[in-house]
């Protein structure tokens, strides 16, 4: 791999909070993954669970911080290769889904045409984590809303809910599918990935020796750290 183009000045940069990188000792790795978790927890999790107990009203903000940390995790797992051809967005982001949130992943009943303002273009969007993805992840983070084909709100329970002709129509006046997803279950089920994930990576049997070197290797690459080769 090759020698990541950014390092950290570790006696002025924070790791986490409270913790320089100079206070972390890099060559034991429960103790990075101690504090990768205790990142993690403080800038993605807490805040969503104060969010709802302040109120169930901020289903919004809740939706952005968990496709960030579903777009964080799908980083740090194995790599699936692409399939040959040209790019399919946010391939590692619905793969991840496909292989750790199953229950968000599936064929839609009937295909959505998303339509891209800046570019013209349309993409079929015939899956689930297709619309995860390209509704709430890159509708939030892109474009400031959830696209209209989606919606978020508790839904007693259930994951998600598709209304076919009742919320959204197109602009020539045809039907168009509408996908509501509860933002709070899909934070409560990627949690649980994160916390397994992390039961793993401190689990010695070698069958977790792929996830640890991925880890290790998305640690060098976005960090400048080199686990158990970083000078003391």
């Amino acid at each position: 791999m090759p020698p990541p183009y950014y390092r950290p000045v570790k006696k002025n940069r924070f790791f986490a909070r409270h913790t320089r990188y100079s206070e972390i000792d890099w060559n034991n790795s429960n103790t990075v993954i101690k504090e990768f978790r205790k990142r993690i927890r403080v800038w993605y999790i807490k805040p969503v669970k104060k969010l709802q107990q302040t109120s169930g009203d901020y289903s919004f903000p809740v939706a952005g911080l968990t496709c960030l940390l579903i777009d964080m995790l799908s980083q740090y797992f194995p790599q699936t290769p692409h399939p040959p051809g040209p790019g399919i967005p946010g391939w590692d982001f619905k793969e991840f889904i496909r292989q750790h949130l199953p229950d968000y992943s599936g064929p839609l009943p009937v295909t959505i045409r998303h339509y891209r303002h800046d570019t013209g273009a349309v993409r079929n969007l015939t899956t689930l984590e297709d619309v995860i993805y390209h509704a709430l992840r890159c509708g939030i983070l892109h474009e400031a809303h959830i696209t209209l084909y989606a919606g978020i709100y508790g839904l007693s329970g259930k994951r998600y809910k598709y209304y076919k002709a009742k919320c959204t129509k197109y602009g020539n006046g045809g039907k168009c599918l509408t996908v509501a997803v509860d933002p709070h279950r899909l934070f409560a089920d990627t949690l649980a990935v994160f916390e397994k994930y992390i039961r793993h990576l401190n689990n010695p049997k070698p069958r977790y020796d792929p996830l640890r070197a991925a880890f290790k290797a998305k640690f060098l690459k976005a960090f400048g750290i080199d686990i158990g080769n970083e000078p003391t």
